[in-house]
C-alpha cells in the first residue's frame, strides 16, 4: 500500500508541476513566442556572400546564391550592407563564417548591426574580423583583429512571423 500512495503522489506532483509550466512565461507560451520569433518564414532571407578580394575572381559577384536578399555592398574594409526583404528592426541575422571561400585561417569573428551608420537604416551591416592580418592597420579592431576583406560567409535572417 505504501509503493502505492507514493506512486500517486509522484503522479499527482508531476501532473500539477506539468499544469504549473504550460500557464506560466516558462511554459507553453514561452516556447510558442520563442519559436515564432526564430522560424524561418516566408519574409525570412538567406545569402552566400563571398569575400570581398573574391568578388572578381569567382565569377558570381557579391553572392554565389541568395534568396530574399536583393543586394550586397561593400561600403568600406570588412564592412558588408545587405538588403533584402526582412527587415533588421524586426528580425535577427545569424552569421557563419564560410571556411571554403575564405582567404584567411580561423579563426575570425562576425558581427553584425541593425541600420549602422555606414549602411543606414533598414539594411543590415556585417562586420568581418581576421586575427593576425596586419595588426597595424588602423580602423575598427575587435579583441579578435582588425576588419578585413578575406572572410566569406553565410547571412540566414529570422523573421517573426
Amino acid at each position: 500500500m505504501n509503493r502505492r500512495r507514493i506512486a500517486a503522489v509522484a503522479a499527482f506532483a508531476s501532473a500539477l508541476v506539468a499544469v504549473v509550466l504550460a500557464v506560466t512565461p516558462l511554459g507553453g507560451a514561452a516556447v510558442r513566442h520563442i519559436s515564432a520569433l526564430i522560424a524561418p518564414t516566408s519574409k525570412s532571407a538567406v545569402a552566400q556572400v563571398n569575400a570581398f578580394n573574391n568578388w572578381g575572381s569567382n565569377g558570381c559577384g557579391s553572392t554565389c546564391s541568395r534568396d530574399g536578399f536583393s543586394m550586397v555592398t561593400h561600403p568600406d574594409t570588412g564592412i558588408y550592407c545587405l538588403t533584402g526583404r526582412a527587415d533588421p528592426d524586426h528580425s535577427m541575422l545569424e552569421l557563419t563564417a564560410d571556411a571554403q571561400h575564405s582567404n584567411v585561417a580561423f579563426p575570425i569573428t562576425l558581427m553584425w548591426d541593425r541600420s549602422g551608420p555606414e549602411c543606414g537604416s533598414g539594411v543590415y551591416e556585417v562586420y568581418t574580423f581576421c586575427e593576425g592580418v596586419d595588426l597595424a592597420a588602423t580602423g575598427p579592431k575587435a579583441p579578435e583583429g582588425p576588419l578585413c576583406d578575406d572572410v566569406a560567409f553565410f547571412a540566414q535572417a529570422f523573421v517573426r512571423a
